[in-house]
């Protein structure tokens, strides 16, 4: 008969074996949800890409049941769609949706800077500080736009803006702006021929930085709600307005 710390021993080896599963599970199910999320971005998946499973098996390397894991934390995203007797579907771009997601990602942005301005101290200044700095380097460095010649712009650029709204003290806020903020890299990315015309980026940015750094949270979020209204201006001013199915 087994003796009572037998029996724990057994029991807890027997936990442990199912915490690791789930933690692997979990793993995988995040690391499919990383690739897809990219690949719906960068405009790899395309809007109304029908998502089959035994074509991302192969794709990817990720079982079906990870898979739908995945692909249903992404319908929280807004980069997919679950349709009746259809299955998963990468969710369409519009005119409307774009302009939608503008108002909302302003709203929230707004609230984030004021409250990060109100409470954010030292270390937030130097996140700042320091998320310019390396967006500053990279441009230089590349003598083009980086957003087509240096990937790392990209991160770099997701981080000043988040580092802004990093002192806000409200996680929600941060999920929520979040998910605005990857589903407006998706519409910069699909047409990014709109760099076509000048822009000074890296002046734009310096001049929110300054202005966070003075602690000025109108002219913060007068300057941030005009880099972000430019940029859907140039989105919208491309080739994406010339799609009949888009509203006027």
């Amino acid at each position: 008969m087994m003796s009572s710390s037998a029996a724990r021993d057994s029991m807890k080896a027997l936990d442990d074996g199912f915490a690791d599963r789930s933690a692997q599970k979990r793993t995988l199910a995040s690391e499919a949800y990383d690739h897809l999320c990219r690949d719906v971005v960068h405009g790899v998946l395309k809007p109304g890409d029908k998502l089959r499973f035994n074509q991302l098996v192969e794709s990817y390397g990720f079982g079906v049941s990870t898979l739908r894991e995945a692909l249903t934390r992404m319908m929280g995203d807004g980069l997919v769609v679950l349709e009746d007797q259809r299955g998963f579907t990468v969710s369409s771009v519009s005119r409307a949706q774009l302009l939608d997601l503008l108002q909302m990602r302003l709203l929230l942005e707004e609230r984030a800077i004021r409250l990060s301005i109100e409470r954010g101290g030292v270390e937030w200044e130097v996140g700042v500080m320091s998320a310019f700095h390396r967006l500053f380097k990279t441009q230089r460095q590349t003598g083009e736009d980086p957003r087509l010649s240096d990937p790392n712009w990209e991160k770099y650029h997701a981080d000043f803006h988040r580092s802004l709204l990093a002192g806000c003290g409200s996680p929600l806020l941060l999920q929520m702006r979040d998910t605005l903020f990857m589903q407006g890299e998706r519409y910069r990315r699909l047409y990014q021929k709109y760099v076509a015309r000048e822009r000074d980026h890296l002046g734009e940015h310096r001049l929110i930085m300054e202005a966070a750094q003075r602690r000025d949270a109108d002219e913060c979020v007068r300057l941030v709600c005009d880099h972000l209204q430019t940029t859907v201006n140039d989105v919208l001013a491309s080739e994406f307005t010339q799609d009949p199915t888009t509203p006027d």
